[in-house]
């Protein structure tokens, strides 16, 4: 029934688009008889908001479920490999339902990995004395330093704690002496927007704390709490393969606390809607003027008040 990897077409296949012209029924709502048993007194497959946002798809008669690749071809005869460059949504190479972040600025290879060399993180780095935060729990996130800028190294672990990406988290020093520099420095070929960082991290979901940064995902989950970031797609609120990931922790409550700015206000607001068409239920955190986001927040008290008194929508 194919030989692909569905999570990697994940934001890179415009589904709605591939069905309407290889199953117009189902696309515009209809049911469908199941192709894959005799099923012929009345139409058995139907897609739902949940289907569409697992590209997945379940045959009530005979309980079969399967992904879109297998049901078109199936129904159409034709290789899914011959079709899908067709329904491509963007460059493979680009992030998909990604809305760069300002501060998420992606250099190339030679920049980033092939001169990069790194070192354990020192006990007196910067990240420690001047943003508070503790050295044994960053080890903890395999966080290194780079050895000549000092730059903070954050790998990018999947759920099964195996690297997949790393970003660069520049020093003060360097941004000062170069403004038009963005915080962050993103892995050659590596799309952050297509993961969710500290997912290895996660042991329970009730609440699970969406935040924009690694170092608010760090911060909170030193507290106790368990927490992913989105970093790149904040903008956009987070990006379809980020929601697919999200969506295979089962999450009981999703917690959304992303920055006090224009950029975390119309991410939010667009995260909300997304969260709410997968039927997950979604509690708010507002940061007063104060505070910007967790991670700059020190005190496990002014944390603990914040996550008590979120907001249900």
């Amino acid at each position: 029934e194919g030989d692909y990897d569905i999570e990697k077409e994940i934001g890179q296949i415009d589904w709605k688009s591939a069905l309407s012209d290889c199953i117009p029924e189902i696309a515009s709502g209809n049911k469908i008889f199941c192709p894959f048993h005799d099923d012929v007194n009345r139409p058995n497959i139907e897609l739902d908001r949940y289907s569409w946002l697992k590209n997945m798809w379940h045959c009530l008669a005979c309980g079969k479920i399967g992904q879109f690749p297998t049901l078109i071809m199936k129904r159409t005869g034709k290789d899914w490999f011959e079709l899908k460059n067709k329904y491509l949504t963007k460059d493979e190479a680009k992030q998909t339902d990604v809305i760069p972040q300002e501060n998420i600025v992606p250099v190339k290879q030679g920049k980033i990995d092939s001169a990069i060399e790194l070192k354990q993180l020192s006990k007196d780095h910067w990240i420690i004395t001047e943003r508070g935060f503790d050295w044994n729990h960053l080890i903890s996130f395999d966080c290194k330093e780079t050895s000549k800028e000092g730059a903070v190294y954050l790998p990018y672990l999947n759920r099964d704690s195996v690297e997949v990406g790393h970003m660069i988290r520049n020093t003060p020093e360097y941004l000062e002496s170069n403004p038009e520099a963005g915080k962050y420095m993103v892995k050659n070929k590596f799309s952050n927007g297509n993961h969710l960082f500290g997912i290895n991290k996660v042991v329970d979901t009730n609440p699970l704390i969406i935040v924009e940064g690694p170092l608010d995902t760090i911060r909170l989950n030193y507290f106790g709490y368990n927490s992913v970031a989105v970093v790149a797609t904040v903008a956009s609120g987070m990006s379809q393969s980020q929601l697919y990931e999200l969506l295979k922790l089962n999450p009981q409550e999703v917690c959304l606390a992303y920055d006090n700015d224009e950029t975390g206000n119309r991410g939010l607001n667009s995260a909300i809607g997304k969260l709410q068409e997968a039927n997950l239920n979604i509690s708010v955190i507002e940061f007063k003027d104060e505070h910007n986001d967790f991670g700059d927040i020190k005190d496990k008290d002014i944390i603990d008040k914040y996550v008590t008194s979120r907001t249900s929508i």
